[in-house]
């Protein structure tokens, strides 16, 4: 086996597939062909708390831990690592520590704030509002 490479996936073939789970594909090079295989799987779900979508971003990690070492455990010559994920959420931070809740781009929380975004700003004034609610607008909330 030539140099095995670790995947950390989510299907996006629909946007609430994306969501589901997360996976752990180690990939190899034989014979000229490229070749993989699902070594771990775990529930990557929204939670909903207190009203809003949130995100657990210890589970996750620990669930990316947790396949991490079946992925060695299973190709103990793994040479590098690539996590691809669906880029939209974030974790504000705060001197290195995480601020809670870690709020989903899915949460309608930034939907009272559009009309406001309209009013202030031309460059979202421009956007349909149906195209608004994005991370962008949950960092100007405070600001709203």
């Amino acid at each position: 086996m030539d140099k095995a490479i670790l995947e950390l996936l989510r299907p996006v073939t629909q946007e609430e597939q994306a969501i589901l789970d997360g996976r752990h594909i180690v990939g190899w090079r034989e014979q000229g062909q490229i070749r993989t295989r699902e070594v771990y799987r775990f529930p990557n779900g929204l939670v909903e708390r207190d009203g809003h979508l949130v995100w657990d971003p210890r589970r996750l990690f620990s669930q990316v831990v947790r396949g991490l070492l079946e992925a060695f455990r299973a190709f103990p010559e793994i040479e590098s690592l690539s996590i691809d994920t669906w880029g939209v959420d974030y974790v504000l931070l705060k001197d290195d520590r995480e601020l809670y809740p870690v709020y989903a781009y899915r949460d309608r929380r930034t939907e009272r704030v559009i009309p406001k975004v309209h009013e202030k700003n031309a460059v979202f004034g421009a956007v349909p509002p149906d195209r608004l609610s994005v991370p962008a607008l949950q960092l100007h909330l405070p600001a709203l």
